[in-house]
């Protein structure tokens, strides 16, 4: 018996068949067709779709991993640039004394009435304590490695 062209309309319906519960039997009567094509057009219909979903989700991903390189790279500058204005920032050189690190600005209030405030001792060696006027706020300075 010669093979009969069966259409992709027709082997849609059966695939849609197949998924919705019928009996393989009972679809192939239906359309005219053998149980075997039945069942070969429900696997490739799988295939194609397994095929489908991990494409999209492989997509997704290679979305995700970019975005998330984006990210990195702009917390890497932002960070970049934070250290770089963390150790210019309210620091300047005094000219009273020589290669005295001392804040221009408090931190809290924006006062530019900045006091010593006694000293303490650290594995480095001795550091100022300041305060300031306006706010009553302590201010330590800390001296961050060029690293």
């Amino acid at each position: 018996m010669p093979y009969k062209e069966v259409s992709l309309a027709t082997k849609m319906d059966v695939v849609k068949d197949c998924f919705s519960g019928e009996k393989v039997t009972h679809i192939a009567q239906k359309y005219n067709v053998s149980r075997e094509s039945v069942y070969t057009w429900k696997d490739a219909a799988l295939e194609a779709m397994e095929n489908a979903l991990q494409s999209y989700q492989t997509n997704q991903a290679n979305l995700l991993k970019n975005k998330l390189k984006n990210m990195e790279e702009k917390y890497q500058k932002l960070s970049d640039d934070y250290k770089r204005l963390t150790q210019k920032t309210q620091l300047s050189v005094s000219s009273t004394q020589s290669n005295e690190i001392r804040p221009t600005r408090c931190p809290d209030c924006s006062g530019n009435h900045i006091i010593k405030n006694g000293s303490y001792e650290t594995q480095k060696g001795i550091n100022q304590r300041f305060r300031c006027r306006d706010c009553n706020k302590r201010i330590f300075i800390v001296k961050k490695n060029s690293n």
